[in-house]
Formats: structure tokens, sequence, C-alpha cells
């Protein structure tokens, strides 16, 4: 019997576990790998995570020179891979410069991709599987990259990152894309935006005789108003849940070190159960009532974690923030996609969201340093 072809999504899925796990594998050890170094280690950190946001507007810029899609997918892996290796010489720039454009490349490139290996009806599930993904590749690679810097030294963990990465390349190669999808137009050399458009006509001009010019407006400009409300909630839910993992590092000073390892594990592993349960039911529920049930439920578990004592309280909070986080991160994700027409809007969908994800972090971190003075 002929085994069924692989899902195209699954495909994308198993290259972002893949990459997550590079990122996430350096990223929390960066303090031990990049100590050798005079520059110190905070500092790198800073600035991997600025050519991360950097790298990402020049994508949008250079998009038509890297189709298909797959090719800026496998041109970021390849430059985590470059960048793992490079990173303990040279007082560890070059390899910094060369990773984080990587990662950057790849957010950007693989979101979008996600979506586009798809048919319409199918967005969805695909970005909810894809953001799972991404957690469980985190919360693979995060421990185990910070258990090889311990036990064998730098060079088992960007080992590890190496491998990870060339992991990723491999996967993109199970990725068969279906007739009609966005990708294999764009493959073949047309636009995928003009494309879908052409194909939209009729819904496009049924929608205008109803709407007017204010519709026709929406479409032209999609990060207009409701965007950036959507962008704000998924900045308020990424910097509750980077106040719950930055907080970690404090919560350690006061409790037992399974307290914080189970909690981080939690956090991470609701992110990832939350992002897939919101790929089943976005479908069904409105958007709105969705995202806005997360955020209540984001801010009694933010405050209920800041405030709260002992181990259970802790779980449980944390466990809160990051279903909530997950609902919203991929309930706006959804929307901003939807909402994309064409493959320019595509690219500055992703970037938007990829760019408040990494800002929401630092702030997140920034809150709890300020705090923890306090």
């Amino acid at each position: 019997m002929r085994r069924a072809p692989l899902r195209p999504e699954v495909g994308v899925a198993f290259t972002a576990a893949a990459a997550f796990a590079c990122f996430f594998g350096v990223y929390p050890s960066a303090a031990l790998i990049l100590s050798s170094g005079s520059v110190a280690p905070g500092t790198l950190v800073a600035v991997l995570m600025a050519v991360v946001v950097l790298i990402q507007p020049v994508i949008v810029w250079a998009g038509r020179w890297l189709t298909p899609r797959v090719r800026a997918v496998r041109l970021g892996l390849a430059l985590m891979v470059a960048g793992a290796v490079a990173l303990p010489w040279l007082d560890h720039w070059p390899g910094i410069v060369l990773f984080g454009a990587g990662f950057g490349v790849f957010v950007i490139s693989c979101t979008s991709w996600a979506k586009e290996v798809v048919a319409p009806e199918r967005i969805a599930p695909a970005l909810a599987l894809f953001g799972f993904a991404n957690a469980v590749g985190g919360l693979i690679g995060g421990p185990l990259g910070m258990l090889l810097v311990t036990q064998v030294g730098p060079g088992g963990t960007l080992t590890m990152a190496g491998i990870a990465s060339g992991l990723g390349l491999a996967a993109t190669t199970l990725v068969r894309v279906p007739a009609g999808t966005a990708e294999l137009q764009v493959g073949s050399g047309h636009d995928a935006g003009e494309a879908l458009q052409a194909a939209d006509v009729g819904d496009t001009d049924d929608a205008a005789s109803s709407t007017g010019r204010r519709g026709k407006s929406m479409l032209r400009s999609p990060l207009l108003w409701l965007s950036s409300v959507a962008l704000t909630g998924h900045l308020i839910a990424v910097t509750c849940y980077a106040v719950a993992l930055s907080s970690m590092s404090v919560l350690a000073l006061t409790s037992a070190a399974w307290v914080v390892v189970l909690a981080t594990a939690t956090t991470q592993f609701s992110v990832a159960l939350g992002r897939l349960a919101t790929g089943a039911v976005i479908d069904h529920v409105s958007a709105r009532v969705l995202a806005g049930a997360a955020l209540a439920v984001l801010a009694v578990g933010t405050v209920w974690f800041m405030v709260g004592s002992g181990p259970a309280t802790v779980m449980i909070a944390a466990a809160l923030i990051g279903a909530a986080s997950g609902v919203v991160q991929t309930t706006v994700l959804t929307v901003l996609m939807r909402r994309a027409h064409t493959r320019l809007q595509t690219d500055r969908m992703s970037a938007a969201w990829n760019i408040i994800f990494d800002v929401g972090l630092g702030l997140g971190a920034a809150l709890v340093s300020v705090l923890a003075l306090a």
C-alpha cells in the first residue's frame, strides 16, 4: 500500500520545531557560551536580538528576490548553522551577526510559508500547528542546550544547534505543496498575491458594493486600526508571558530548583497547548470573543503569579499565563494573515507579528528587572 504524502503544514511544523530548538538551545545558554570574549555576554545578546529584529524589514523589501518562499527559509537555516559554527571565533561577533540574521530571516519567511502552503480554508489550523511546533522546539532546545553547556561545554550546545538547523534544512525537502496554493504559484514565477486577488475578484466586488470605500481601503491597507488593535493585544500577551518567564530567575532565589524548572516547563507547554487549541476553535468562535476572553484570563493569571506564593499557586498561574498568551498570539496571527491578500502584505503581517513578539520579550524582561530592583 502506498503511503499518503506528508501534509505540507506538517513539514513546515517540523522545520519550525528544529529551527526554534536551535535558537532556544543557544539563547538561554548565551551567558555561558559568550563568557570567553572581551565583550559582556549581555551586550552580545542585546546585539543578537537587535539583528533579529532589524533584518526582518529587509526581508520584506527583498522578498521579491527570494522566491519560492522555501528559498528564504533555507537561507535562514543555513545562516543559523554558519552562526553556530562561527560563534567561538573573533570575540563572537561574526557568529552573533550570522546567527541573529539567520533567525530573523527564518521567522518572517517561515511564518509566511506556513500560511502559503495550505488552502485558504486551512490557514487557521496550519498557523496553530506552526505555533505549536515553535513552542515545542523551544521547550526541547532550551533545557537540552543548558544541559550540554554545563556538562560538555559551549561546543556541545553549538553542535546541537548546528545539528538542529541541519534537521530543519532536511525537513524542508519533505514539504510537497499541492496545486493551487500561493507557494506553488510563487514558485512558478507568478506573484501569489496577484493570483489570489484574481481568484477573489467576485468576492471583492460583492464586498465593495456593501462596504464601499471603507472596504476597499481596508483591503489596500491591512495595517489599519483592526491590525493595530490586534497587535496591541499581541504585545500585551507576549509581555505577560515574558514577565512570567523572566521572573523565574528571581523565583530561583527563594524557591527550590524543581519549582523553577517545573514552572518554566509548565509555562512553555501551556503556550504550546494554547496555540494548538486556538486552531481547533477559531473557525467556530469570534476572534474578538476568543482574544478578549484569553486576555481576561491572562490578566488574572499574571496578577496571581505576581502576588501569589507557594508551588501550587505558581504552577496554576504559569499555566494560565502560558495558555492564554498562546491563544492570543495565534488568534492575532490568524486574523492578520487572513487579511493579507498579496505576498507583500503577507510579509508585512509576518514581520509585524514577529517584531512585536521580540519587543514584548524585551519589555517583559525589562519590567521584571525594574520590579526586582524596587
